[in-house]
Order: structure tokens, then C-alpha cells, then sequence
């Protein structure tokens, strides 16, 4: 059966959620109350985990070798610069660009930015996600995906 990069897309992130929620559902046990078999399922669940990310790399330094050799430079200098230059640019992008474009075309719609994200109120989500779409397309050339969290 061939599947499209949607469906593909798809299953890796459910797995991949299904990967995260099990291990922070055995991180919140005390580790010394854990059964041998939950300690088990959290070992082979770094090595999947571990696996995973390792694989990445791999693909990342086949593919982009340049790209490869910076980031490997930045983490050798800094392990964690990376990780907050990442947030730092989605901050800028969400903050700077796509609140103060919305701010900017619906004043009275109300926004609450939280960290990457920008909440609002049930009706406007779309109008909400399409700016931010067409904010990251413009400023870095990609399209991303966004999901949308819905609060009791």
C-alpha cells in the first residue's frame, strides 16, 4: 500500500506523541516506585528515543552537510545556543510579526501570546493561523503546519 507524506506525516506524529506521553507519564512516578517492567518500558523507550534522534542526525549531515558542521560547531561551543535561538526566532516571529499584524488589522480581537503560540477566542483561530502561515512564509520561506489546542 503507498501512502502520501500526509499520512506518513501523520503516523510519525502520533507515534512520536505516543513516544513522549509515555515517558512523561513514567517520569511523573517516583523512579524508586516504578515496577521492573514500567523501568523496562522506560529504558526501550530512550533507545527508541535515542534511535530516532540519532537517525536525524544522520539524515541531516547526509543531506545538508554545511548545515550539519554550523550546528555541530554552535553545540561543541554551547549545547544549549541552539535550542534558544530557536525560541528566540519563534518568539520574534509570533511576537513581533504576527501579534502586531493582527493588533495591527482586527485591534479589538483579542490575543494572548504564550511562548510560540498565540491564543484567541473560538471563531478566530483560523484568521489566527492563516497570519501566522503567511508570517513564517514570508519571513523564512517555509510552510508550516499548526495545530490548534482548544481550553475548557
Amino acid at each position: 500500500m503507498k501512502y502520501n507524506s500526509n499520512e506518513i506525516e501523520t503516523v510519525l506524529f502520533h507515534k512520536q506523541m505516543n513516544l513522549y506521553n509515555r515517558i512523561d507519564n513514567l517520569l511523573n512516578q517516583k523512579f524508586d516506585e516504578l515496577p521492573p517492567d514500567t523501568i523496562s518500558d522506560l529504558t526501550s523507550t530512550l533507545i527508541e528515543l535515542d534511535d530516532r534522534i540519532q537517525s536525524y542526525k544522520r539524515d541531516l549531515k547526509l543531506n545538508f552537510p554545511e548545515v550539519y558542521e554550523v550546528f555541530r560547531l554552535i553545540k561543541v561551543k554551547d549545547h544549549t545556543l541552539l535550542a534558544r535561538l530557536s525560541q528566540r526566532i519563534e518568539s520574534t516571529i509570533m511576537i513581533q510579526y504576527a501579534a502586531k499584524r493582527i493588533a495591527e488589522e482586527k485591534p479589538d480581537l483579542p490575543i494572548f501570546t504564550i511562548h510560540d503560540s498565540i491564543a484567541t477566542t473560538v471563531g478566530n483561530e483560523d484568521y489566527v493561523a492563516s497570519v501566522i502561515k503567511e508570517e513564517v512564509l514570508k519571513l523564512t520561506g517555509l510552510k508550516v503546519k499548526l495545530g490548534k489546542e482548544y481550553w475548557d
